[in-house]
Parts: structure tokens; C-alpha cells; sequence
């Protein structure tokens, strides 16, 4: 559980992107001895495309075998709408049905109710896993579950031999959709009835 100990943040800018670069105290992998961690965040500037790479480097001089997990979490899916789907490989399913899949190497995310995709490249292919996350509120009904949002993990099994490293890779996309408005017609005036035209006509009874 790395996110519970502060990171070394040496912040850089390159052409079009900010790149954050996060490394863990030594003591926050003491359980693994000679096992160094690395995060690169990058983000364009349109803020269209982001991603990460991990560097896991082993500085022992004894061969590392861990199982390394990067998770994201994606709340702008519906579980109510059936066109709000992810594609997990070659499997598709629904914000609300959970997948568990081997050697992915992307990941499509669609929402037709807020009307953009994600496109999400991972390197190396690898096991992921969707899950929904829930909230339990309690409602004049009583405990009522509603949903929040989709986890999306990524795991690695990983071999690092002693003065090596391994390179995990999550990149991802967003594509907004092109929307066309509903064309509304203006509404027709009222024309005003002419003198005499109308059938029906009043005349003054003479005493």
C-alpha cells in the first residue's frame, strides 16, 4: 500500500506534456530488500492523454518474483444506461458486471450518456480485472446500494533479476464524442382573423 507514504516529486516539463516523477522512501519497501520503485506520471496539456510507467529495479544481488498491481477508478459510466459498456480484451460487459481477464493489452471504455471514450494501452499485456464500487446509503427505504464507480486493475507478475529493472506501462486516451443538438423548429405565430372571415357572424337585433 504505497499510497500511505510520501514520494519524492521532482515535477519536469517537456514539449506538450508535465511529467511527474514519484519514488517511495527506501523504508516503505523494506519488506522486499534491494527493491526500488519508480513512477512516471505523464499528462499532455490539452489534457486529453495521460499515462504512467512504473521502473521496478532490483539493487540486491538476489532475483525478485512479485506480483505488481496498478489500479484506476472511472466514474463517469452508468450502470442504468446499457450503452455505457468496457471491452477488456476481446470481452464486453456492462459498468455493473465485473471481468476477469489474461494477457490484456487494451481497454475500451464507452459512454453514451456522457458522451466520451477512453481508449487505454497497457505494456506489457497483462491479468485485469473490472470491478464496480458500491456506496450504502440509508434511505427512508431502508440500506439502499448505489453505485459509484468502475475499478480497473492491472497486474503484473514480474521476475527482476539483481542490477535489472522491468518497465510497466498504462496509457490512456480521451476521445470526446461529437454531439448534434435536437433541432427545435420555431413555434408559429398566431395569425389574426380578417374582418368578415370568419363563418359565424354577430348581427345587432333591431326593436
Amino acid at each position: 500500500m504505497l499510497h500511505a507514504y510520501y514520494y519524492q516529486l521532482t515535477p519536469q516539463r517537456e514539449a506538450r506534456t508535465v511529467s511527474l516523477i514519484l519514488e517511495p522512501p527506501a523504508r516503505a519497501l523494506a519488506s522486499v530488500p534491494g527493491l526500488g520503485i519508480r513512477k512516471d506520471i505523464r499528462i499532455a496539456d490539452e489534457g486529453l492523454a495521460a499515462g504512467v510507467r512504473y521502473r521496478l529495479r532490483n539493487d540486491g544481488e538476489e532475483a525478485i518474483t512479485l506480483q505488481f498491481t496498478s489500479s484506476s477508478n472511472v466514474g463517469l459510466l452508468s450502470e442504468q444506461n446499457p450503452a455505457d459498456v468496457i471491452t477488456v480484451g476481446t470481452r464486453k460487459t456492462t459498468a455493473g458486471k465485473p471481468i476477469d481477464a489474461r494477457h490484456v493489452s487494451e481497454i475500451a471504455v464507452h459512454s453514451e450518456s456522457r458522451h466520451f471514450d477512453i481508449a487505454i494501452a497497457i505494456d506489457p499485456p497483462c491479468e485485469v480485472t473490472t470491478r464496480p464500487i458500491y456506496s450504502i446509503t440509508n434511505s427512508e427505504q431502508g440500506f439502499e446500494r448505489v453505485y459509484q464507480q468502475l475499478e480497473i486493475a492491472s497486474m503484473w507478475n514480474v521476475t527482476i533479476e539483481p542490477d535489472a529493472h522491468v518497465d510497466l506501462e498504462v496509457r490512456a486516451t480521451a476521445v470526446g464524442q461529437m454531439v448534434e443538438p435536437d433541432a427545435v423548429r420555431p413555434t408559429a405565430r398566431r395569425r389574426k382573423a380578417a374582418a368578415g372571415s370568419n363563418g359565424e357572424t354577430v348581427r345587432a337585433v333591431r326593436r
